[in-house]
């Protein structure tokens, strides 16, 4: 209590009504706090609206209301109180929380509730900002009828060695995760959290004994929140309410059960907690670059381009995915599943980051990123896909119209860009480029025409393989990588073009 008592002596005293409705409230509010504070304490006119609203709608607490209303009076006759307006909110906490927070960084402010929500609030305000925690303090009327500090449940260093400091160190090397055939049958349940960290906010990563600052919002997602920290190359996700659930937990949980060291491989480091040891969503490494769908979709991303990037830029890039793609599959088991190009940056000197990799394919964890029929295998394009863990077979069709879509910038395999038509084409295989003697089917005219004619006639070949052939014949990324290591050999001795975007046909495989 001598804390208390010390902070006390110095600050402003605010109240609301549900602090003046205890039945220890009388002695609190003429005897105590005048015995701690020479300042008047501070009830705003919402105050008295609030226990008004009470007397009109609750009867079981009309009573208790209306002796706070005669309380309010003596406090005032005897010069223990004084009234206060403004403010901005429609309702008696919004204004009390509009209040601390304007002017909880300037000087010392005192809430006397014994309103949870209010009193969580006010609680989040003093975390995010190491003003606000020297500042504020929030007491309630205990069981005892004395005034203690609200219940702190935030973080202690008993929890930290508990919860935190417990969890074992990630396993060293590449260790695979376990392919599995079935998917989870955990339930998935929303995980309800007491507040939300933001900017500013103190997070707790695993096997750490003391909390970070999040820094500024670099992205929103439907999932979740991406955040700085006070740690240079380290970001955080926190999800969103509806995405915060049980079964993304466990995932995290194995998945930050390896060490992960792969460059440009964004993967989750550690689990994160609130300031009540809450799990709101983990670390990574930071990403850098700009996100490919930038560079490639269209032809114009190209024309006035600062890097003035070649065809040969576009193989280093492709070579680098590959690699990165190849470390996934060969030596952890992990299958992308639907990619998105969003989440594909890419660096000036053409260096690859793959970030969302919380949706990856681990385990019996099935994939959970965005549907895209256009990375999507025919055999489960009719699938339910929350149902069902991805093949290394699917993967090389995925990881094929990812190189098509990079190496024929503004191109898709099927070539359609209505979701019915190319649903269609995709099932019953009708590529529309040719090879060899199949002339191909409606392939769309011009400049997708003389890209196609200047790959590599070995490009040429698996990207037919994988889209047309009825017998599903597709590369591995550590073959992709062979062939286009050939295909930038070819062009460095100048037997084929440089450039993104030829005018004329090169040649056609008879």
């Amino acid at each position: 209590m001598t804390n208390i008592e010390s902070f006390v002596s110095k600050c402003r005293i605010f109240t609301d009504a549900t602090s003046l409705m205890d039945s220890a409230a009388q002695k609190i509010f003429l005897e105590d706090i005048s015995k701690l504070n020479k300042n008047k304490i501070i009830i705003h006119n919402e105050v008295l609206v609030s226990l008004q609203e009470v007397i009109a709608q609750d009867s079981n607490k009309a009573s208790q209301a209306k002796m706070a209303l005669e309380l309010i009076k003596e406090v005032e006759q005897q010069k223990k109180g004084e009234r206060a307006r403004g403010g901005k909110g429609k309702h008696l906490q919004d204004v009390l929380i509009f209040i601390f927070k304007e002017y909880g960084s300037k000087r010392k402010l005192c809430l006397i509730t014994k309103d949870d929500g209010l009193a969580e609030k006010i609680m989040h305000l003093k975390d995010s900002n190491s003003a606000f925690q020297k500042n504020i303090l929030i007491l309630t009327i205990g069981k005892k009828g004395t005034l203690e500090r609200y219940p702190n449940r935030k973080v202690t260093e008993k929890a930290i060695n508990s919860k935190l400091l417990s969890e074992p160190f990630p396993k060293p090397g590449r260790l695979p995760f376990t392919r599995a055939r079935i998917i989870s049958n955990e339930e998935n349940k929303r995980l309800e959290i007491t507040i939300m960290p933001r900017t500013g906010s103190l997070i707790y990563l695993e096997r750490e004994n003391k909390g970070i600052r999040l820094g500024k919002e670099i992205a929103s997602e439907k999932e979740g929140i991406i955040y700085e920290t006070e740690r240079e190359n380290l970001v955080c996700k926190i999800f969103k309410n509806e995405s915060r659930t049980s079964l993304k937990r466990s995932k995290l949980q194995l998945m930050t059960s390896r060490i992960f060291h792969e460059r440009g491989i964004c993967w989750p480091t550690s689990m994160v907690y609130n300031s009540y040891l809450e799990f709101v969503g983990f670390a990574m490494p930071k990403a850098k670059g700009v996100e490919i769908h930038k560079i490639i979709q269209q032809e114009n991303s190209f024309t006035g381009n600062s890097l003035k990037w070649k065809r040969k830029d576009l193989i280093d890039i492709s070579i680098d995915l590959m690699q990165k793609i190849k470390i996934l599959h060969d030596e952890y088991n992990v299958f992308i599943g639907n990619i998105s190009l969003g989440d594909i940056l890419v660096t000036e000197n053409r260096k690859t980051y793959l970030v969302d990799t919380d949706s990856y394919q681990v385990g019996n964890f099935p994939t959970s990123n965005r549907e895209n029929i256009n990375f999507l295998a025919p055999e489960i394009l009719d699938e339910n896909l929350d149902e069902i863990l991805r093949t290394r077979n699917h993967e090389r069709y995925t990881i094929a119209a990812l190189l098509f879509m990079i190496l024929m910038p503004g191109q898709t395999p099927y070539a359609r860009q209505d979701e019915a038509f190319a649903r269609h084409s995709i099932k019953n295989k009708e590529f529309p480029y040719p090879y060899k003697k199949d002339r191909g089917v409606r392939m769309p005219p011009g400049l997708p025409r003389y890209m196609w004619s200047h790959l590599h006639s070995l490009i040429r070949e698996a990207f037919y393989q994988t889209f047309k052939n009825k017998t599903v014949k597709r590369l591995d990324a550590k073959d992709w990588v062979d062939l286009l290591g050939k295909y930038k050999w070819v062009i460095d001795n100048g037997s084929h073009s440089n450039e993104i975007f030829p005018t004329s046909f090169f040649e056609i495989d008879k």
